[in-house]
């Protein structure tokens, strides 16, 4: 079961979120409606909110409030690449131009605070206390490490643990949300006892997983691939400075003297000649099959998660998110 298959298993309640996520969006007029119509042209695969549903449906049922909440997530996320796009300069998204690339990097800015503060508008009709508390800690915690990522640029002392502390803060945090959210509004029996605090802490650990093996795999490809690959701006994280785990790999297999040999050619406006040269060194020093098996790891533990929870369509879904991420 891949992707699409798990989406058509879906698609009544992806449907209906869609409709709900582009309400919010277009409820309001002048220039917003205009942003909001080309972020509706990227066309994402709803990842967030799928991992919410089936956190739901492997834990109990699929309720109204799961709607709202995929709803808020996603326009989190959004929020997120809106403001991305504009500290990495990127062109494109999905194949389209980016809203910065079309308007500026000051509208954009405004948009992706819109974005957020339409989400937390939405979490009014949860009318869940602890659901606020999840969603305003998680979005704490994904502009602090965007913060602390960004003030380590073109810094090659950055060691793997600190990496981890940012890619967990900055991107699993929102999936360990999603699943977290879905198991904690769908168990049965959530009155807190343990049972239910155990599986709800599962899928949230799932979650995080997920996007810890998620965010390596998105540094990684955007080393190896193209723009005509991957639908967007590619080599952004060397060409603003921004140190990633294949690059901490590398310094981390260099001579001290060969440290700054490396740092005049990795940040010097990804010119294609020292892109090769970079890729070459990584390449010799296993620096990417370093970042790769990290990825699996990470994807390993994700599948271990769900272990002890009853087996269901649901569940093996989940299983089968997590292989998908790091390519065969």
């Amino acid at each position: 079961m891949n992707l699409n298959s798990i989406q058509r298993s879906l698609k009544p309640q992806l449907t209906k979120i869609e409709r709900q996520f582009k309400e919010s969006l277009f409820n309001n007029g002048g220039i917003a409606r205009i942003f909001s119509a080309q972020l509706t042209r990227f066309k994402g695969k709803r990842l967030r909110p799928i991992m919410l549903l089936l956190a739901a449906q492997a834990t109990g049922k699929i309720k109204p409030a799961h709607l709202d909440l995929a709803v808020i997530i996603e326009l989190i996320h959004n929020a997120t690449l809106v403001h991305d796009d504009v500290l990495d300069e990127a062109t494109i998204r999905r194949n389209i131009k980016t809203i910065n690339d079309r308007w500026g990097n000051e509208s954009s800015i405004l948009f992706g605070d819109f974005l957020l503060s339409n989400a937390f508008l939405t979490c009014l009709q949860v009318k869940s206390e602890k659901a606020m508390q999840i969603l305003s800690r998680t979005t704490f915690k994904m502009c602090h490490g965007e913060l602390t990522h960004s003030g380590k640029k073109f810094d090659l002392s950055l060691r793997e643990p600190e990496y981890l502390d940012i890619i967990q803060e900055k991107t699993a945090s929102l999936f360990s949300a999603a699943t977290q959210l879905g198991a904690m509004f769908a168990c049965n029996n959530s009155n807190g006892s343990p049972s239910y605090q155990r599986e709800v802490n599962r899928l949230a650990q799932y979650g995080l997983y997920f996007g810890m093996a998620y965010q390596i795999m998105d540094d990684y490809f955007d080393i190896v691939c193209q723009d005509k690959d991957t639908g967007k701006t590619t080599w952004a994280d060397i060409n603003k400075g921004k140190v990633t785990l294949p690059v901490i790999s590398l310094t981390r297999s260099l001579p001290a003297k060969k440290r700054s040999y490396l740092k005049r050619i990795i940040f010097s406006n990804g010119r294609p000649a020292n892109r090769q040269k970079i890729i070459r060194l990584l390449n010799k020093h296993n620096a990417l099959s370093y970042s790769l098996e990290k990825a699996k790891n990470y994807v390993r533990k994700a599948k271990e998660t769900l272990s002890p929870l009853k087996n269901s369509s649901a569940k093996e879904s989940l299983k089968r998110l997590a292989e998908e991420i790091v390519p065969r």
